[in-house]
């Protein structure tokens, strides 16, 4: 089946979803279900805060320890996604990770996460060599039945999505629709010229073999996603 259609079809509607795309399988979960919710990191302040409400001081990884440890299962052979945390951390999170000095403060009306991660108590797992989905969800006991019919109706739905995607005739990319999007860069082009002259210089003098200098573009869209 095409399981990008599918997530683009009946999950990514939801802000807290994830598609994690391999050669020989993809997992499509979220943030729902009983034991699913959003954990956001602000490094600068070493805070984490929980979309139930929860808030934690001090260093993220520390505090995911902690959650997974409660929460862990085992994978198997037959379904490698074991659940868990799916997300990202920034490169402000280097201030937790290496001995590098704490990230400056965010700018007013920028970026506020410096690491977002979704703990997915349910996914479906597609494993294209078997040509086989698996739908899972993590309980507590046998005696959640109804969430667990709740999540297999999303999943069979998934499926289908996936199955009746693959038989309908492809779509090329819509340029225009990318066209109109427009990227605005965090810093400007002078700055972006002055840091990378910066680089240069410790370079020459010996305190760096390779910087990677990045730059963050952010952009307003509101809609459907783009046509694949």
């Amino acid at each position: 089946g095409d399981v990008a259609a599918a997530y683009y079809r009946a999950a990514a509607a939801d802000e807290a979803s994830f598609w994690l795309d391999g050669d020989a399988s993809s997992a499509i979960g979220d943030a729902g279900g009983p034991h699913g919710y959003v954990v956001r990191h602000d490094a600068t302040r070493g805070v984490t805060r929980f979309s139930d409400g929860r808030v934690v001081r001090g260093d993220l990884l520390e505090t995911l320890r902690s959650e997974i440890a409660a929460k862990a299962v085992e994978a198997d052979a037959e379904t490698p996604f074991a659940l868990g945390f799916v997300g990202f951390l920034g490169y402000e999170m280097r201030a937790e990770t290496s001995d590098y000095s704490p990230a400056p403060p965010h700018p007013p009306g920028g970026a506020a996460d410096d690491a977002a991660l979704i703990f997915c108590g349910r996914a479906v797992f597609f494993d294209y060599a078997r040509r086989r989905a698996t739908a899972l969800e993590l309980v507590r006991d046998r005696a959640e039945p109804g969430e667990s019919r709740e999540f297999a109706a999303v999943a069979e739905r998934l499926v289908g999505e996936a199955i009746e995607a693959a038989r309908a005739p492809r779509r090329e990319a819509d340029d225009a629709f990318f066209a109109s999007i427009e990227f605005e860069a965090e810093v400007s082009e002078a700055e972006y010229a002055r840091r990378a002259r910066e680089a240069l210089r410790l370079i020459e003098a010996g305190e760096s073999y390779e910087i990677c200098l990045t730059t963050r573009f952010a952009a307003e869209f509101r809609g459907g996603p783009p046509p694949l």
